[in-house]
């Protein structure tokens, strides 16, 4: 036998073998993630639009992702042609390769007692990313996140002390400024390194800042360039429906546009505010008799050229014409950060504390004029 002809028939077999195994190595393993994506890491009722982020190496025969939510929710509509069962989603994604996002719309219950947890699995996998919406209740000595009523959502800090004793408790409103607004709450908490927000998240600085520690604070998001005085008068009256809060001390601090719409709400709706602190006001504001009872501090920079000193003691003095008391505090110009200054100063919240508008009707005083 010639040799030479034997090695060429056994290379060209062994060749053949090499080829079949490649054609043979199956396709269908192709490594699969997939990632899901809450629209907040803390739980608002209504209805919620979820993601799930999928993402395939290499071609892959079929995918099958499967999700379930939690007990006492309800899916409103499923993108991708996926099925439900009760509370179990299913999609299945035939021969693709590549990223591709799935997703589905679900109604919360309009009242939770527990967390939501989210699972599923992509093929054997499961899916990575939160799985947690945290539910917050109102809770006594801790700062959350809510949005139950029809105006905003906000949040919300109640005094460690807090019981539901009507009447009891005053109350701060802060207005933000302009830089914030949408629909991620989570700006309002974080946006300010300095703020009453940023003091209230270490219970700790209760010693240093007891009078704000012993108000009932509100920090609402706007959705919309100026806050809506009409919408800021029914939250209040949602605010005052929900909690116990005595509405003879009800304050505000706005800083930007908050400070410039909050100095309106409060010439809108003179009975509503006990006292009103403004921070580099965005817009000059108007001074009527109707802020004469009011009480008021103003911060405000030598160096902001939108709204001026000028323009601002202009307006002060027409509050004053009419009888009014107010009081001006303004920072140079190498003073370039006002707000930490003014928010971690104690005073303002002791002074806020010393106005209530039942004092202020019954000829008595406890407000201390700067």
């Amino acid at each position: 036998m010639n040799t030479n002809r034997l090695i060429s028939r056994s290379a060209l077999a062994v060749m053949l073998v090499m080829v079949f195994s490649l054609i043979w190595i199956p396709i269908g393993y192709a490594a699969v993630t997939a990632e899901r994506i809450l629209p907040r890491s803390y739980y608002l009722p209504g209805q919620q639009r979820m993601a799930i982020n999928i993402q395939i190496t290499c071609e892959a025969e079929s995918v099958v992702i499967r999700e379930t939510i939690p007990p006492g929710w309800t899916i409103y509509s499923v993108g991708q042609a996926g099925l439900v069962h009760e509370r179990t989603i299913t999609w299945e994604i035939p021969s693709y390769s590549g990223s591709l996002q799935i997703r589905y719309i679900v109604n919360a219950p309009a009242i939770a007692d527990s967390d939501a947890v989210f699972s599923g699995m992509v093929n054997e996998v499961e899916i990575g990313g939160d799985k947690l919406m945290q539910f917050h209740r109102p809770t006594p000595g801790k700062q959350v996140p809510l949005n139950p009523g029809e105006y905003y959502q906000y949040w919300l800090y109640l005094p460690s002390d807090y019981s539901d004793q009507e009447g009891q408790w005053p109350l701060i409103l802060f207005l933000h400024g302009a830089c914030i607004v949408g629909s991620d709450l989570d700006l309002v908490l974080n946006h300010y390194d300095d703020s009453s927000l940023a003091i209230l998240k270490n219970p700790n600085n209760a010693e240093s800042f007891p009078a704000l520690f012993q108000c009932i604070v509100v920090s609402p998001q706007s959705t919309t360039a100026r806050w809506n005085k009409q919408d800021l008068k029914g939250f209040l009256m949602e605010l005052q429906s929900t909690y116990s809060i005595d509405p003879d001390r009800v304050y505000l601090i706005g800083h930007g546009i908050g400070g410039a719409d909050g100095w309106d709400f409060a010439n809108e709706n003179p009975e509503s505010v006990a006292a009103f602190i403004s921070i580099i006001a965005a817009i000059k504001p108007a001074g009527t008799e109707n802020l004469a009872d009011i009480p008021f501090w103003v911060f405000q920079e030598e160096a902001n050229t939108t709204v001026t000193i000028t323009e601002i003691e202009s307006m002060l003095d027409q509050v004053r014409a009419h009888g009014g008391n107010v009081k001006c505090t303004t920072y140079p110009p190498e003073i370039e950060d006002i707000l930490a200054p003014t928010f971690n100063n104690p005073e303002i919240y002791a002074w806020l504390l010393q106005q209530n508008k039942r004092s202020s009707a019954s000829g008595l005083t406890y407000w201390e004029m700067y």
